[in-house]
């Protein structure tokens, strides 16, 4: 009989196991590397010294870069070998949830956890990435299990019957043959799993920093067993602990140190990313923001019906909250209490980093999600465990069976929406590319803006045509993105060129003041393209006779203000117009120095009497770059439009500018609170 539920439990763990590597390799290489990716790839493609010096300058540590490189060495470099890595580490993710579900819970939770694993759109979509997430979560959760295992914190289902607490308090020498049989038994295992935590710690830390909220939690968790261990501790009386709780402590503790000293060879660069990364973005990131993405991510993935996915979020958030709390037979309250934290420490501790570094996304916190699908599953088995009859026990079944029900088809949909819907694909690269290759002459220059798509288009375009990043570099430029400088770099990569192709890609990030696409729709002739591209944009620009670019503001000033900023020029359509005809302003602004603040730019038309007739305001350089991230020399143009109302009267109008913020209007360095600008004739 045991050895055929054994072999019932191996078919079934088998078969969830396909399903995950039948999901994941589903169209795994029929998308284009994306940006992600192809920093991936260009870093894989380094020596190995080069990938961990330039590792050290973007936001993730060598080890998946490093892995992938070794790993195309042998499987080529198509996109399906190239996200087989991912795919593998992916599966065994799933496999592993069953692992520490059964360790930790029971056999039919680990079960349920790793089949929602499985299905999982979230995990779906990162094991098919050539990015280090499927192997965080694999590594995370070898860590996880580990944990386990050298705390002796296994369900009662796991524990033998001699080891389990009854309650019933045994003879002083009984005690002492139990424990003795009991520390022989665990020495050996006790070795094992104190290395696979060390080793599967480092290394986690390695592909993703992010994977020290799982050690948090770790660490926690440690806190609650120990207290529970002093709680019921009896020397007439044998826990299904084990071992002393000093030894406990001293071989945890002792791991967490060599974790950090296998780690500490990376903590400068480490520390360096986190203070200085220029892909974090100013303003603040609430924890409802981080709870609420979080819980959809991991509940719903992405699916077409809002309807579906607040049904399938609730009632997930339902059977995760029921699986904590509820008592059922094989399962114990601190086990309960180390799977909560597995979920709640990171995403609280996340919650704090994005207050602080306003970054966030849901896939990082991925290494949370098998602990929230094993409380889905505890949820599920929790139902005819209970002590309660009659409508409520009814209530609880209908709850499992209804849940059971939106989660499939929650999760049909959202796969559906991961392979085809073209909302979810990744940006193609690769279509861009392919089209440029198809229809460039020679001459041609292409334009990459930002330049950190580099590393993705490279990996498609092969042409002999020269490639202009901008702005260059690898990692996004939040905090130094283009100004209106760049017209002037713009100006000599157009120089002897017949055309300019130009890619756009997280346009607001890599150019927010809209400079080089601007200045070319302005003094160049704009050519068509044939051909759409998902998340991308492709424009193509003919050169010949195009008015100089990068050549200033028409009307120069020299206004300064008491913060070290000041009006350096103006551009002005038209000094005449007639009523109901529009005004295009464009204002220069330099900096002299670090500004403290952020200001909101006011721009009025004012009538001959005085009155403000028309008037527009907008923000001091771009939402992503407003002022405060302004380094000495930038020189930013904001542009605006002012109507002259149709029912004006003749007569001369005044343009008046300025700035302000949440205390008023920001001064000039002669007291002033406004400058005038120029005068315009209404006819």
């Amino acid at each position: 009989m045991k050895s055929a539920v054994c072999g019932l439990r191996s078919a079934v763990i088998i078969a969830i196991c396909l399903l995950a590597f039948g999901l994941r390799v589903f169209y795994l290489g029929a998308q284009s590397l994306w940006y992600d990716e192809g920093l991936s790839v260009y870093l894989a493609s380094l020596p190995p010294l080069a990938t961990i010096q330039v590792s050290a300058i973007t936001d993730h540590p060598p080890l998946y870069a490093l892995l992938l490189g070794a790993w195309m060495q042998v499987a080529g470099r198509s996109e399906f070998a190239i996200r087989f890595l991912s795919l593998w580490w992916g599966v065994l993710a799933v496999a592993l949830t069953w692992r520490v579900g059964r360790e930790l819970l029971t056999d039919a939770i680990g079960a349920v956890g790793a089949l929602l694993m499985a299905a999982s759109a979230l995990a779906v979509w990162y094991a098919q990435e050539a990015r280090g997430y499927s192997l965080l979560l694999a590594l995370t959760l070898i860590a996880t299990w580990a944990f386990i295992r050298l705390c002796h914190c296994h369900s009662a289902q796991r524990t033998p019957a001699a080891k389990q607490r009854t309650g019933c308090e045994r003879s002083e020498e009984s005690l002492s043959r139990k424990a003795e049989t009991l520390r022989r038994f665990a020495a050996q295992g006790d070795r094992w799993a104190w290395a696979a935590l060390v080793v599967s710690g480092i290394a986690a830390l390695y592909t993703h920093y992010y994977a020290a909220l799982t050690l948090l939690a770790l660490n926690l968790a440690f806190f609650a067993v120990l207290a529970c261990r002093i709680y019921h501790a009896s020397p007439l009386r044998v826990t299904h602990y084990g071992i002393r709780n000093t030894q406990y402590a001293i071989r945890f503790y002792l791991s967490q140190l060599v974790i950090l000293a296998g780690f500490a060879p990376w903590l400068p660069a480490a520390i360096r990313q986190a203070t200085t990364n220029a892909t974090y973005f100013p303003g603040r990131v609430g924890w409802q923001t981080v709870v609420g993405d979080t819980l959809r991510a991991f509940a719903t993935g992405d699916v077409a019906s809002t309807t579906i996915a607040t049904v399938a979020l609730s009632v997930m958030s339902v059977l995760a909250a029921l699986g904590a709390l509820a008592e059922q037979p094989g399962t114990t309250r601190l086990n309960r209490v180390i799977a909560t934290l597995l979920v709640a420490a990171p995403v609280a501790a996340m919650a704090v980093i994005a207050w602080n570094k306003p970054k966030f996304a849901s896939r990082y916190l991925i290494e949370a999600l098998p602990a929230f699908y094993l409380l889905v599953g505890a949820g599920f088995t929790a139902a005819d465990r209970q002590r309660i009859s009659g409508w409520a026990l009814f209530v609880l079944r209908a709850l499992v069976i209804v849940g059971a029900i939106i989660l499939v088809i929650t999760s049909a949909l959202s796969l559906r929406a991961t392979y085809f819907d073209p909302a979810r694909q990744r940006p193609d690269a690769r279509g861009v590319a392919a089209y440029i290759a198809a229809n460039e002459q020679r001459g041609d220059v292409i334009v990459l803006l930002g330049g950190y798509q580099s590393p993705a288009f490279g990996f498609y375009y092969h042409g002999e045509n020269p490639i202009a990043p901008m702005p260059e570099g690898v990692m996004p430029p939040a905090q130094s993105p283009l100004d209106y400088r760049a017209a002037r770099q713009l100006e000599e990569t157009a120089r002897g060129h017949g055309r300019l192709w130009l890619a756009l890609w997280q346009r607001e990030l890599a150019d927010p003041t809209d400079v080089v696409l601007s200045e070319l729709l302005e003094k160049s002739r704009r050519l068509g393209v044939g051909q759409d591209f998902h998340d991308m944009r492709l424009l193509l620009f003919d050169l010949q006779d195009h008015k100089p670019l990068g050549d200033g503001p028409q009307h120069p000033m020299d206004v300064r203000f008491t913060e070290p900023i000041a009006l350096a020029g103006y551009d002005l359509s038209a000094t005449s117009c007639a009523p109901g005809e529009s005004l295009d302003l464009a204002l220069y602004w330099r900096a002299s120095g670090r500004i403290a603040g952020n200001y909101v730019v006011f721009t009025h038309l004012l009538a001959p009497d005085g009155r403000m007739v028309a008037g527009s305001d907008h923000i001091a350089g771009a939402d992503s770059y407003p002022a405060s991230l302004w380094t000495e020399g930038a020189l930013v143009r904001n542009t605006f439009t002012l109507r002259v109302p149709p029912d004006a009267s003749p007569g001369t109008f005044t343009i008046q500018v300025g700035l302000y913020d949440s205390q008023g209007r920001l001064k000039l360095a002669d007291g002033a609170d406004r400058t005038l600008l120029a005068e315009i004739v209404v006819k």
